[in-house]
């Protein structure tokens, strides 16, 4: 669509960096460093405002969190803790961006927890509990638990990670930012199948 805006990621001329490039229609590309050379992306998301990018490097395990805002600068984006234990995410973690908004999504054991941040990643929403495989014992899908995240406007799907063609998955939505998840159909139910 017209004045839409788009992300890329390219070498630094010296190849010694990522760069996160900003694209507009009106404008020239605008590169911001986003790290080393060997940073691996582990989630991407954007909005017309910013991508937020989920990364680590070879020497750093540890994922990190970073917002390119729109022809501006690269910023650490501060991962969410979790309460009482004081622990990060780790690589298992899905992102997506809406409106401003950072939804992340971490799968451990079954359960898929759900937060978001409007302030990028000063203050976290507690973490929810969005899907729990011991709930759903009916479903029969090839990827039971939704662990992928995607914004489709200001709607985002929580999804199974399908790995061939014609799998069935299981797929959740929200309206609210994260805050909630149905089934995508009009009932209300826990989870739906899709193929």
């Amino acid at each position: 669509p017209a004045g839409a805006r788009s992300y890329t990621f390219a070498l630094s001329e010296d190849a010694g960096s990522l760069m996160a490039v900003s694209h507009a229609p009106d404008a020239p590309p605008h590169p911001s460093t986003l790290g080393p050379a060997d940073t691996e992306l582990v989630a991407v998301s954007c909005d017309q405002k910013a991508v937020v990018v989920a990364h680590r490097t070879d020497a750093d395990k540890q994922v990190r969190l970073t917002v390119c805002g729109h022809r501006g600068r690269c910023s650490p984006m501060p991962l969410p803790q979790f309460a009482g234990v004081g622990g990060t995410p780790g690589p298992a973690l899905d992102l997506a961006r809406v409106d401003g908004s950072t939804i992340l999504s971490l799968p451990m054991n079954g359960i898929v927890r759900v937060t978001s941040t409007r302030d990028d990643g000063q203050t976290w929403t507690p973490f929810t509990v969005a899907y729990d495989d011991a709930a759903h014992a009916e479903p029969r899908v090839d990827a039971r638990v939704p662990t992928r995240l995607l914004a489709v406007g200001k709607r985002v799907f929580l999804y199974g990670a399908a790995v061939k063609p014609g799998q069935s998955y299981s797929v959740l939505s929200s309206d609210d930012l994260g805050a909630s998840w149905r089934s995508p159909d009009v009932a209300p139910t826990p989870v739906a199948a899709f193929k």
